[in-house]
């Protein structure tokens, strides 16, 4: 794979990630109201 492949990767799996700690955030403070 070339650099570019994997800065890809890397930046698509950071994002997903970051999206999921959202929602999960999302989800406990509409859980403790």
């Amino acid at each position: 794979m070339s650099v570019g492949a994997w800065l890809l990767c890397g930046a698509a799996a950071l994002a997903l990630s970051g999206l999921i700690a959202l929602l999960i955030a999302r989800f406990i403070e509409t859980g403790q109201r």
